[in-house]
């Protein structure tokens, strides 16, 4: 900084660029000069950073939060949270995704037509297909509705299979005795989101399983099986026939006894096999994280949005069940959760597949002390959710971002 006196004409120029930069208001270029040369250290640091999040972080793969789509009003603690730069413009928001055809399904004007969600299968698409699965569903929709009808008998559970295989394959439902679209065809975006600060817990563990093998005796066995087999060879080829009429439990039988024989043969010639271990890649399991949170509400509003980001949160991580007898459970929501610097996705946090909230945590007495507001709401709480991944995450995925 320097410390060279300012004409006023220049101190008012640098206070104007100053309270811009503190408001977070886009800096002009001759703004950013005069901070750059004339502000504090920390002055200097916040308009590297403006700078570098302005010119980065814009890549296709990534998005912008949109507030006129999205309304985070009632469900954003604290209640300044995007427009305070005191909290350094970084917050994460939770899209929610409701199953299309549920009896607890949103109106239309109140979901997002043009949102695009994550991944949220196997298969990186970004809408949980079923296939051929639908046909079978209709099969067990409508042996349920013959069995819940009273209905019980070979005859009717027949018809209901067939019927089942017309209406699951042919229209494209669970079945009519559920009366709704296969839950999982179509997912749609809820207008309501909710915006809390980036948790300082904000961790990835991916996990790769990687398994031990022994190759020699792996090795061993098959040497065996191949020798014993080729005792059965005859002039006339009939050995696959022979084979075939041992089966199993020949083979079955002879591993056994190479296993059991190993032991004794280390107790008597004291030595042991070389068991040659190889690693087998054996797959990826889906990636888990876990955000934690503490609330201590400053005003009235932040009290009702604290209240109403729980109860959302808790709602749309619950069930539903499709008929008047809770017999058939429809999938709970699932969650788009996206890390924000200013109105850009932070490019530096790796970004999360669609996922669902697997445990809701909530303590109303984090320092073991029950205290309430005079309307009987808790002084602070703190809240733990746990998410798991949809998707496995391949090297393409990563590519993009993930």
């Amino acid at each position: 900084m320097s410390t060279m006196p300012l004409t006023p004409e220049y101190q008012e120029k640098l206070d104007k660029a100053q309270l811009a930069l503190d408001t977070g208001k886009e800096l002009t270029p001759e703004q950013k000069n005069l901070l750059t040369q004339l502000g504090s250290p920390d002055t200097i640091a916040k308009v590297s950073v403006k700078t570098t999040t302005e010119t980065t972080g814009t890549e296709s793969n990534y998005t912008s939060f949109e507030k006129s789509k999205y309304n985070v009003s009632h469900t954003a603690y604290p209640t300044d949270l995007l427009t305070n730069p005191i909290y350094g413009k970084n917050y994460v928001i939770y899209y929610i995704n409701e199953y299309d055809g549920i009896s607890t399904s949103t109106s239309k004007n109140d979901t997002v037509s043009d949102a695009t969600m994550g991944i949220s299968n196997a298969s990186g698409s970004n809408s949980n297909g079923v296939g051929a699965t639908v046909a079978t569903a209709g099969v067990a929709a409508t042996t349920i509705k013959s069995i819940a009808t009273g209905g019980f008998s070979l005859g009717n559970i027949v018809k209901s299979g067939a019927k089942g295989i017309a209406v699951g394959a042919a229209a494209g439902t669970v079945a009519e005795y559920m009366d709704v679209s296969v839950a999982g065809t179509t997912r749609k975006r809820l207008k309501t989101a909710i915006a809390l600060p980036i948790p300082n817990d904000v961790s990835f563990s991916e996990s790769y399983d990687w398994r031990t093998s022994d190759s020699a005796l792996m090795g061993a066995g098959y040497d065996a099986i191949a020798s014993q087999l080729s005792n059965l060879v005859t002039g006339d080829g009939s050995a696959l026939n022979s084979a075939k009429s041992i089966g199993g439990t020949a083979i079955n039988g002879l591993m056994t006894k190479i296993s059991s024989a190993l032991p004794t043969q280390k107790a008597l010639m004291r030595q042991t096999v070389n068991e040659k271990q190889e690693v087998l890649f054996n797959g990826v399991d889906h990636r888990n994280f876990t955000h934690t949170f503490q609330f201590a509400a400053t005003s009235k509003e932040e009290v009702e949005n604290i209240d109403k980001i729980i109860k959302t949160l808790r709602y749309h991580a619950a069930n539903d069940y499709v008929d008047e007898m809770s017999f058939i459970m429809v999938y709970p929501s699932d969650f788009d959760v996206m890390y924000f610097h200013g109105k850009s996705e932070n490019k530096y946090i790796p970004k999360h597949t669609s996922c669902v909230l697997t445990n809701i945590s909530t303590n109303l007495s984090p320092n073991s002390l029950f205290a309430t507001f005079d309307g009987g709401a808790p002084i602070m709480i703190n809240l733990t959710l746990q998410f798991k991944e949809l998707a496995i995450i391949s090297k393409k995925e990563i590519k993009k971002g993930y």
